[in-house]
């Protein structure tokens, strides 16, 4: 699989169907053999964010997405970061930020959810805001 780490489209595709998958071991390893360059900043620092939040360190996971939040326009993964810096506030019991209603404004600017947890949050989200009409949407 050397081949995907020359070639910065294969190798953010093959990132991408690691994360829909939950692959994390796979992820990680691929993630560390890439090249420093070869994909874009932001997505590098969001892929950072998902591992470590997904090893449960979320002021690291935090620290990346914000760091991925302001090295990207809004995109679809800017859609996402918000949305993973919404997770995180709703995961750590310390925070002062009520995550739900992030969630939500991460939905309204075009958020997506693509895996099980995912979609499990934004409904509880949506449930939790008193939009259940939305959460079976």
């Amino acid at each position: 699989m050397d081949w995907l780490l020359t070639d910065p489209q294969l190798a953010e595709l093959c990132l991408s169907l690691y994360l829909r998958q939950e692959n994390w071991l796979a992820l990680a390893k691929f993630y560390h053999k890439l090249p420093v360059n070869l994909v874009d900043p932001a997505y590098q620092a969001y892929l950072l964010g998902r591992i470590q939040l997904n090893k449960g360190d979320l002021s690291a996971a935090r620290t990346h997405f914000e760091n991925a939040r302001q090295k990207t326009p809004a995109t679809s993964l800017h859609n996402s970061i918000l949305f993973y810096l919404a997770f995180c506030n709703i995961q750590d019991p310390t925070s002062d930020e009520d995550g739900y209603p992030q969630v939500i404004e991460a939905i309204d600017v075009g958020f997506r959810p693509e895996t099980l947890s995912e979609f499990q949050t934004v409904s509880s989200s949506l449930l939790r805001q008193h939009k259940p009409a939305r959460a079976l949407a």
